[in-house]
């Protein structure tokens, strides 16, 4: 299971100021209990189901200003990011608002729909994989997929202007409110 992936999937549930740290007890559980797995389910999901609980552990026992704290580390990561960006800098600031209107929407996800859709469409788990991840049957996957799907779809059509820039990518406008 690459780094990667689990940071990216912690990222979604505690902010990045935490992930890295968890993302290091989850493999150090992971080394420990490897030698306790019993194959019932695919090695990767058994680490999504581990970073789960650690992210779950974590946040019961975290104060509200770590959660601050938290989303300040994620905005300056995002300015660290569009910083080494080798794009013109116009696009470049363009795509950097564009991750962060999208995050921000899928960040305000309930936290089961933002579990679903993550594993599903940025880590590319099958739906029967993101079951066994997050002890769910399929038939819940699905419906947690519709209609996190659905939210997120509605959410962006209210709140963002979407077009496609000169380089066939996509770029977001906020929407004045209404």
């Amino acid at each position: 299971m690459p780094r990667p992936r689990i940071l990216r999937y912690l990222s979604g549930l505690v902010g990045p100021a935490e992930a890295e740290d968890l993302t290091q007890l989850v493999f150090l559980k992971v080394s420990a209990a490897l030698s306790d797995f019993r194959g019932d389910a695919s090695l990767g999901t058994w680490i999504y189901r581990i970073a789960r609980n650690a992210a779950l552990d974590w946040r019961r026992s975290v104060s509200r200003a770590a959660d601050v704290q938290g989303q300040l580390a994620d905005v300056e990561q995002t300015e660290t990011l569009a910083a080494a960006d080798t794009r013109a800098p116009d696009e470049a600031l363009m795509q950097r608002d564009m991750r962060q209107c999208l995050g921000g929407i899928v960040q305000q996800l309930p936290e089961s729909y933002r579990e679903v859709l993550t594993l599903r469409d940025v880590d590319g788990l099958s739906n029967a994989d993101v079951a066994d991840a997050l002890g769910l049957s399929l038939a819940a996957v699905k419906v947690r997929l519709h209609r996190a799907r659905g939210r997120l779809r509605r959410t962006i059509v209210d709140r963002c202007q979407i077009s496609r820039d000169g380089r066939r990518g996509l770029t977001c406008e906020r929407k004045p409110p209404s």
